[in-house]
């Protein structure tokens, strides 16, 4: 939990993946969200995080680092995002591949690639298995040890951890 997670901040940053303007505590609950695997509700949102672009994560990790609260505000004030988020996420290239399951525009998706992306498929297909319906799956019996052989050899395994723990006590006591 970061320092600035306090219902009285009111830090808010131009965001240049989004193109909007987004309020900080907000994008820590859509972390939080995020890795818990939740919807964020962004999907541009979602997809940076996949592809570590996010400036907010950024900010989160330097916050959590220096254990300060460096992003808090009381005002209404826009600001704009500071030159340790920038670095960190300007060469960040975001691959296709990150954004499966995010439910991104294809437009969006080129503006963050950097490209026009297409061809991308929203879920990958799962083949049918062949002579699904001829071969139903039958349950397949386990067979147990029976419980002399496992009591035998917990009884051997045991015996030999007791010769060797009385060894090393005897050994470190000397």
């Amino acid at each position: 939990m970061t320092l600035s997670m306090r219902a009285d901040n009111r830090y808010r940053f131009e965001c240049p993946l989004t193109e909007k303007v987004e309020i900080y505590l907000a994008c820590i609950f859509k972390r939080y969200k995020h890795w818990r695997g939740e919807k964020t509700g962004n999907p541009i949102c979602a997809t940076c995080m996949n592809a570590n672009k996010c400036p907010a994560v950024h900010m989160i990790k330097r916050e959590d680092a220096e254990r300060r609260a460096i992003y808090f505000d009381t005002t209404d004030r826009i600001h704009k995002l500071d030159a340790f988020a920038r670095e960190r996420t300007e060469r960040v290239m975001v691959s296709p591949i990150q954004a499966y399951g995010t439910g991104i525009d294809m437009a969006d998706l080129s503006r963050l690639c950097g490209h026009t992306v297409t061809g991308i498929p929203t879920s990958i297909p799962v083949p049918p298995r062949p002579n699904a319906a001829k071969a139903p799956i039958k349950p397949t019996r386990v067979k147990f040890r029976s419980s002399a052989d496992s009591a035998e050899v917990l009884d051997h395994v045991a015996g030999d951890m007791t010769e060797q723990l009385n060894a090393a006590l005897e050994n470190s006591h000397g």
